[in-house]
C-alpha cells in the first residue's frame, strides 16, 4: 500500500510539470481570403493590379460567361452568379471570405451576403451600390435599347473613362472587346431581377470606395445605411469609374483594412 501511495504521488507531481496537450492554446484563425468580382461586361483583368498587391493573384475571378471562365452558365440572375461565387469559395476551402466587387458586381456581392452569410467577413464595393439606379421600367428599357443599338460604339469608346489614364483606358477597351453583346445584354437584364428589391439587411462590415460623381449624394448614402448599417464610405476623389486600375495601391489598402476588421460568424 505504501508503495502504491508513493507511485500515485509521483504521477500527480509529474502531471504538474508536464501539462496535458489539451491545455495548449488553439492556433490563431487563418486570415480572411479575397474573391474579387468584376462589373458589367468585364473580366478579372479589371482587378489584376489589386490582386497582385494583395499577394493573391488568383483572387480576381471570371464570372460564368465572362473572360476565360469555363463554368457552365446556369442563369443570368444575381442569385445564379452568387451561387457561382459560393462554389468558388467551397472549391478553394476558404473559411473566412472578403468579397470585393466593382460596379454592377456590387449587386452580386449583396446577394451573396444574403444567401451565404456563414463564411462572409466583409464586403468592399468599388464604384458600386446596393440600390437600383433606374427609377422606372421605361428608364431601364431605354438604357437597354441604347446598349443594343450602340454596342460597337460602346466597345470603342467605353463609358466611365473620364479622368482615366492611358493604361486604364487600354485595359477597359480590351476587356469590352472580349465581351459579346449577348453577354452584355444578359447581364444588364440582371438588374431587372426581383432579387435586387430585397429589404434584407447586410450585417457584415461594408466599405464603399467611390469616385466623385453626382449620383453619390447624402440621400443615397442614407438609403444605403438602411440596407448596410455597418457601412463606411471612402471618397477617392477625381478618378475614373475604374479606381482599382487608376489607384491600385489605395484600393489594396482598403482591402487590407477590411480584412483586419472582418467578422466571420464561423470563426
Amino acid at each position: 500500500m505504501v508503495r502504491l501511495a508513493r507511485l500515485a504521488l509521483i504521477i500527480v507531481l509529474a502531471a504538474g510539470f508536464f501539462p496535458a496537450a489539451a491545455q495548449s492554446p488553439d492556433p490563431p484563425p487563418s486570415p480572411p481570403a479575397f474573391l474579387l468580382l468584376h462589373g458589367w461586361a468585364g473580366d478579372s483583368s479589371s482587378w489584376r493590379p489589386v490582386a497582385s498587391l494583395l499577394g493573391s493573384e488568383d483572387s480576381a475571378i471570371d464570372l460564368p460567361g465572362h473572360g476565360t471562365s469555363t463554368r457552365e452558365v446556369t442563369g443570368w440572375t444575381v442569385g445564379d452568379f452568387a451561387r457561382a461565387v459560393e462554389d468558388e469559395r467551397v472549391r478553394r476551402n476558404i473559411g473566412c471570405l472578403v468579397v470585393g466587387a466593382h460596379s454592377n458586381g456590387a449587386y452580386i456581392a449583396r446577394e451573396y451576403a444574403r444567401l451565404y452569410p456563414d463564411h462572409l467577413g466583409a464586403l468592399v464595393i468599388v464604384e458600386g451600390t446596393f440600390l437600383l439606379t433606374f427609377d422606372t421600367v421605361d428608364q431601364f428599357a431605354a438604357y437597354r435599347a441604347g446598349i443594343d443599338r450602340n454596342w460597337t460604339r460602346i466597345v470603342q469608346n467605353p463609358p466611365g473613362l473620364v479622368r482615366a489614364g492611358p493604361a486604364t483606358a487600354a485595359t477597359v477597351r480590351r476587356m469590352l472587346a472580349g465581351a459579346s453583346k449577348a453577354t452584355a445584354l444578359a447581364t444588364f437584364d440582371m438588374l431587372a431581377s426581383g432579387e435586387l428589391r430585397s429589404e434584407q439587411v447586410v450585417d457584415v462590415p461594408v466599405t464603399f470606395a467611390l469616385a466623385d460623381a453626382p449620383m453619390w449624394t447624402e440621400p443615397h448614402f442614407d438609403r444605403l445605411r438602411m440596407i448596410a448599417p455597418n457601412s463606411s464610405v471612402i471618397h477617392l476623389g477625381a478618378v475614373s469609374h475604374f479606381p482599382q486600375l487608376d489607384r491600385p495601391e489605395a484600393i489594396a489598402e482598403v482591402f487590407r483594412r477590411a480584412a483586419a476588421a472582418a467578422r466571420c460568424p464561423n470563426r
